[in-house]
């Protein structure tokens, strides 16, 4: 089992993952600025062993800009395997923000995001394609991609999915 531990560390020593699928408006980023000045910080930076931020992209920013130095983030006791590591850089940011379907699509399976607690219909799952959709993937025997849209934005992306999914 991972254990966490809070542990004080300079704001420049933390390294953004520079492919977080997390975005944030600028209206949302103004209002998280505006409660860490006002109530302080206390919601956890979360990082790997060596300052790796899973969660907490958007703080990071707003610490450089208020020019604090020092804060107290969330480390495990041990390394991270790529899979506990991408499984928290989902699930820590499910409940905040937006997201960047062109990573996430091309980084992450549809199984795997809902794995992670992605409710499926941001995902565009459910949602009926056209015949246009279906040909995207024709011809391949173990993945096929499909269109959907973002429900926020209405982005339009392609999405990966298996059609005969190894079992694990």
């Amino acid at each position: 089992m991972i254990k966490w531990t809070e542990k004080t560390v300079k704001v420049k020593d933390l390294t953004p993952f520079e492919r977080n699928p997390r975005r944030i408006s600028t209206e949302a980023y103004e209002r998280l600025k505006k409660s860490i000045t006002e109530n302080g910080y206390h919601q956890r930076v979360l990082a790997t062993k060596d300052l790796r931020i899973i969660g907490g992209h958007q703080r990071l920013k707003i610490f450089q800009e208020l020019k604090i130095r020092e804060v107290p983030v969330l480390v495990p006791n041990r390394d991270l395997t790529d899979d506990q590591f991408r499984r928290l850089l989902i699930q820590d940011n499910l409940p905040f923000g937006e997201w960047d379907f062109e990573l996430l699509s091309a980084d992450f399976s549809i199984e795997e995001l809902t794995d992670f607690g992605m409710p499926e219909k941001w995902l565009g799952l459910g949602e009926e394609t056209g015949p246009e959709d279906d040909k995207a993937g024709a011809g391949a025997d173990e993945e096929d991609s499909r269109i959907v849209h973002c429900p926020k934005c209405n982005h339009e992306f392609s999405i990966l999915t298996e059609k005969n999914p190894k079992k694990k």
